[in-house]
């Protein structure tokens, strides 16, 4: 009798892990049901663009001028100013520092880092190296595809690039972390995403996706690159 008794506990048990299994199942599948329905890798404004997906040089969107200097692709303007009108009502104003790069632009950019560092003594291969820390090399910059926006505060020189991880504990930098996605806009380098961005974490650097794909990123803790990896082709 004991050892019905006890066959009989451990066939309940493993049916109520079954359960609990089926349970846990079903809702990762609701999770990922979630999904935004008509997201495709092939959307435009999910385009990525890193060091193993890049542009070719003869790339360049239609542009249009935001911040009186920078240039976005035109597509990307009205959420734009949406996204700096809302930063503006919160007391956080909003200044571009770097938009649209053209190939020919990054080129020069890293020409430039190198001679710098050549001039600090380093040879031209250890410039080199020590420039693509931090320098995508042309091709493989998001600034290309004129979705992609580089912050810096008020005070500092609006029509460059010169930007550190001081941006994050600006008013900008806080706010823009914690709003930027409800206008279609993500953090494009989080802290611990180099894994799947190929690229350091960037306070500042801020991309459009959409409102959709924004959330789920959001809600998700996703890279651009992880989420695409999820939608059909």
């Amino acid at each position: 009798m004991r050892l019905k008794k006890i066959i009989r506990i451990v066939a309940v048990g493993i049916v109520l892990l079954t359960l609990a299994s089926c349970s846990a199942t079903k809702k990762t599948s609701q999770k990922d049901s979630q999904l935004p329905k008509n997201a495709r890798q092939s959307d435009w404004n999910l385009k990525v663009v890193n060091v193993k997906h890049t542009i070719s040089a003869s790339f360049k969107p239609t542009l249009s001028t935001v911040d009186n200097s920078q240039q976005v692709d035109s597509r990307v303007v009205t959420s734009y100013n949406e996204l700096r009108a809302g930063a503006a009502k919160a007391g956080a104003t909003l200044v571009g520092g770097s938009g649209y790069r053209s190939y020919e632009h990054q080129e020069s950019v890293i020409a430039r880092n190198v001679a710098e560092y050549e001039a600090k003594g380093m040879s031209a291969t250890a410039a080199k190296k020590e420039t693509l820390k931090t320098v995508n090399p042309a091709g493989s910059s998001e600034h290309q595809s004129g979705l992609a926006m580089d912050f810096v505060t008020p005070s500092e020189n609006a029509a460059g690039s010169d930007v550190t991880q001081a941006f994050a504990k600006t008013n900008q930098g806080k706010w823009l972390k914690q709003n930027s996605w409800k206008y279609g806009w993500i953090l494009r380098y989080p802290k611990n995403g180099k894994s799947s961005t190929y690229i350091d974490y960037e306070s500042w650097h801020f991309r459009y996706v959409g409102k959709a794909n924004a959330k789920y990123m959001h809600q998700h803790n996703l890279t651009l690159e992880q989420y695409v990896a999820k939608l059909p082709k």
